[in-house]
C-alpha cells in the first residue's frame, strides 16, 4: 500500500470508533472546488479512509516528501472523514484543527482549504494577530502559538468536538500528543 512513496502508521485508538466507508473515488461529499488528486494521493486518502474504517486505529501518520501534495490530501480528507459523536451530549464533532509550524504554511493552509470550501468557517490562530474562537469549521494554528503561556491558548479547542486534528510537519511539533493526552 502508498507504494514507497507515502507513508502510513497506524497507532491504537482508545475506545476504537466506527467509521462509515467513504472513498474519494465514489464519495457523495466531494467538493468540485477541490484540486484534483495525483494518484498516489488518491491511493493516500483511501488508505487513511480504509485505515479508520476498521475501527482499530483513529491516530495516523501520514509521510510523503516536500512537495507531494500533504496539504491537497489533507484538504480532501476533511470533507470525507465522518463526523463524531460527542461522548456525553451527543452532539455532532465536525470541527477540523490543523496544527503547523510557520506562519507562512498556516496562511497557505487557509488559503488552500478556503478554496476548497468555501462556506466553511475558518480560523487562524498565531501570535498576537490572528486569536480564534475555538467554534470555527476548522482552525488552523502555529504549534508555537499554542505552546505559549503553558498552552493556554490550547484550552479553547474542546477535543470532543474535534472529528480530526491534523499536524501537518510534525517532526516539527511539540503537539504530536495533542489528542492522547487531551483525550480521544
Amino acid at each position: 500500500m502508498l507504494r514507497g512513496l507515502l507513508g502510513l502508521t497506524c497507532r491504537p485508538s482508545r475506545p476504537p470508533h466506527c467509521f462509515p466507508r467513504h472513498s474519494i473515488a465514489h464519495s457523495t461529499r466531494f467538493i468540485s472546488n477541490l484540486q484534483t488528486l495525483r494518484p498516489y494521493q488518491i491511493e493516500c486518502v483511501n488508505a487513511v479512509l480504509s485505515e479508520l474504517e476498521r475501527g482499530q486505529h483513529t491516530r495516523l501518520s501520514v509521510s510523503a516528501p516536500t512537495g507531494s501534495g500533504k496539504t491537497s490530501i489533507f484538504t480532501h480528507l476533511i470533507s470525507l472523514l465522518p463526523s463524531l459523536n460527542h461522548p456525553t451530549t451527543n452532539e455532532l464533532a465536525t470541527r477540523v484543527l490543523i496544527i503547523v509550524n510557520s506562519i507562512q504554511l498556516a496562511h497557505q493552509t487557509h488559503t488552500a482549504i478556503q478554496r476548497a470550501y468555501p462556506e466553511l468557517r475558518l480560523e487562524i490562530e498565531q501570535g498576537t494577530k490572528h486569536q480564534a474562537s475555538g467554534q470555527a469549521d476548522v482552525t488552523i494554528a502555529t504549534f508555537q502559538t499554542l505552546a505559549r503561556q503553558g498552552g493556554k491558548r490550547l484550552d479553547k479547542f474542546e477535543t470532543e468536538y474535534f472529528k480530526a486534528v491534523i499536524v501537518d510537519e510534525v517532526r516539527f511539533s511539540l503537539f504530536v500528543e495533542f489528542s492522547s493526552s487531551r483525550g480521544p
